[in-house]
């Protein structure tokens, strides 16, 4: 008589996966796809699962919820797609054995959506980690708000989306500005709109000859100069030039906000080892030792808390 083992895994805050397998035969692969920010299942996400010469490919229901026939046994990469919505990274990768399925956590949220939007994000993200018995201590606190708040970058989360966020979280949880979060009171001193029209404007002058913001208006609109080189690093991954106009970008940053602001953007560039050329509409940020890519593991530790929170 053939025996099958079910093994569930709760996949942080954005997916639930279920693997039901068959002694020496397929696995059936269940989940829901949920908004991170709003907890509700997401509708018509494209699922995509890939194990060796097997691909099979489905919709989310309205409620967020898929099921795949067929995996076999041995390693697969899963893709979630969903127009509007960002994931860090785009694949997963994943190993299904007889007795068991190993799939990374996935966070879905929104790239362009409004700021209340992000405010109910970092609400969410405030009352999540709020309510964890292990992260009492400052350093164990600085950690875990780090790790919610740098997953935004690892996105590519607009910038404006970055300033709700920030000022949601500082004023959920006042402590946390005492843990001195890096860019974190950057974003949270500006208004969430100027940076929109500002993002508008630095994309102008990628690809036009336009000219970039005026840096004195930029620092009267509270501004710093990472912030300033975010949005030019955030354009650049939105707007893939080639090498020279790249490098045309970043002398004519430099002429218009001088060797120090231009510094903060070479480096950001430089440690993010970014390349914004890829096969698919979803630029690629990938660092030199670290197979996830930039600060994959950065995220990937936000989303094993999430884990936690969510089965005690």
């Amino acid at each position: 008589m053939r025996t099958r083992t079910s093994a569930a895994l709760v996949l942080g805050v954005g997916l639930t996966l279920i693997a039901e397998i068959g002694s020496g035969a397929a696995a059936t692969l269940k989940g829901i796809v949920r908004d991170d920010a709003t907890g509700e299942g997401l509708g018509f996400v494209g699922v995509k699962a890939v194990a060796g010469s097997v691909t099979l490919e489905t919709e989310t229901k309205s409620n967020g919820e898929y099921s795949l026939t067929g995996l076999p046994a041995g390693p697969f990469t899963l893709e979630f797609r969903k127009p509007g919505y960002e994931y860090f990274p785009t694949r997963r990768l994943g190993k299904i054995s007889s007795t068991a399925l190993t799939v990374e956590e996935v966070l879905l949220l929104q790239q362009n959506a409004d700021d209340r939007y992000f405010q109910r994000a970092a609400r969410r993200d405030a009352e999540r980690l709020q309510a964890q018995a292990n992260i009492g201590d400052a350093e164990a606190r600085r950690e875990a708000y780090g790790r919610a708040w740098a997953r935004l970058e690892d996105m590519n989360i607009e910038p404006a989306g970055r300033a709700a966020y920030a000022q949601a979280l500082t004023a959920q949880v006042p402590g946390v500005v005492d843990l001195k979060l890096p860019k974190l009171l950057d974003y949270a001193a500006v208004n969430p709109d100027a940076l929109r029209r500002v993002h508008a404007q630095t994309a102008q002058a990628l690809t036009t000859e336009k000219p970039l913001p005026d840096k004195k208006a930029l620092k009267q609109q509270g501004l710093s100069d990472v912030v300033i080189a975010d949005v030019a690093v955030s354009t650049l991954k939105r707007n893939p030039p080639s090498d020279a106009k790249q490098k045309d970008f970043v002398a004519k940053f430099q002429k218009s906000y001088g060797d120090a602001t231009a510094n903060t953007l070479t480096k950001a560039l430089s440690e993010k080892k970014a390349t914004f050329h890829g096969d698919d509409k979803t630029s690629k940020v990938k660092k030199e030792g670290d197979p996830s890519g930039g600060k994959g593991a950065t995220h990937r530790d936000f989303q094993k808390e999430m884990h936690r929170e969510r089965t005690k």
